[in-house]
């Protein structure tokens, strides 16, 4: 059995809707995820988001293709600086339902990303029309379950990481863990990892939800080529091996690669960024589609190291 299907079956949750739900928010580094049926299995559509929303009972109306009609008189979702949404299809094509995941803040998926996300939305259409045939009768896991598994934590602990103080929360029914910034009134972010797998695992797995930690990997390992031949105005750059230039600012940016030349590239990441170091790393992050999949590796080795440096403490005696 994998561990897919363990940590559905846990949440009373056969389909594995749960699980798929929290990996695509995994995947996209979001803080939410849904999924939206056309057909519960009780004839009806329905929702859950994960982690449960006790303040919204569906999509605002402009997220839902035309085949997804809104539930009659439920509260919309709201503040949403991110969304994107993937459609489920039944055997014969048609759109059955919608894989979402969605963020506070503004982001940019890159290629990767949406890729894990469209094939995990293929598998999420074939569990739920495998679920169909087989005439399931609840094929999302109750609201109630949600809640229980992502939703009420009791801080107990307080995670430093660097600058950042953490209060980390645990679900005494499940003995799953979340966190959030320390002291705040935010909803909890559940997370994967648990005592099992250690704080540093725990601290990374932080790292990387709550920071870009490609482009921070970058700025940091980044060098800047003072002695290339470029025109005034244009910045060259090294990481390992790999070679681009930038020019412009936040406003208006190109960057450039030997195989590409110059191309303008979407700021919006950094506009509010005052170090141009954060400007080339998006520049970089830009102009390589598969950047993740040839460095990822590196990334979450280096999330690893700075995690190795957290301090825990009990949420009592932190200061």
């Amino acid at each position: 059995m994998s561990e897919m299907d363990r940590r559905g079956i846990a949440a009373g949750d056969p389909v594995g809707i749960e699980a798929v739900a929290e990996l695509a928010r995994s995947l996209a580094g979001c803080e939410g995820a849904c999924v939206r049926l056309a057909d519960d299995g009780l004839g009806r559509p329905a929702i859950r988001f994960f982690p449960h929303r006790s303040d919204a009972g569906d999509l605002p109306e402009a997220f839902l293709p035309a085949d997804l009609p809104p539930i009659a008189g439920a509260r919309e979702l709201a503040g949403i600086g991110f969304w994107a949404g993937l459609p489920l299809h039944d055997g014969e094509g048609n759109i059955s339902g919608l894989l979402g995941v969605y963020d506070g803040q503004n982001r940019n998926l890159g290629d990767k990303a949406m890729g894990d996300l469209l094939a995990l939305a293929r598998v999420l259409s074939s569990l739920v029309a495998l679920a169909h045939e087989g005439g399931a009768k609840s094929i999302l896991p109750a609201a109630p379950a949600a809640a229980r598994n992502c939703y009420r934590f009791d801080a107990f602990a307080r995670l430093r990481i660097g600058e950042a103080l953490h209060d980390i929360g645990r679900c005494e029914s499940t003995d799953r863990m979340a966190f959030r910034l320390s002291g705040s009134s935010e909803m909890w972010t559940p997370l994967m990892h648990g005592f099992e797998d250690g704080w540093p695992e725990v601290a990374a797995e932080i790292i990387a939800r709550t920071r870009n930690a490609l482009r921070d990997y970058i700025r940091m390992h980044m060098i800047r080529n003072r002695d290339a031949d470029v025109t005034p105005g244009e910045r060259e750059y090294d990481l390992y091996g790999i070679l681009w230039r930038v020019r412009g600012t936040v406003d208006a940016a190109e960057v450039w690669q030997s195989e590409s030349g110059w191309k303008a590239f979407d700021t919006t990441p950094v506009v509010e960024c005052d170090d141009p170091r954060d400007l080339a790393a998006q520049a970089l992050i830009s102009a390589v589609p598969d950047l993740d999949a040839r460095i990822g590796g590196d990334v979450k080795g280096w999330a690893r190291r700075l995690a190795q440096g957290a301090q825990i403490s009990p949420i009592l005696t932190a200061a």
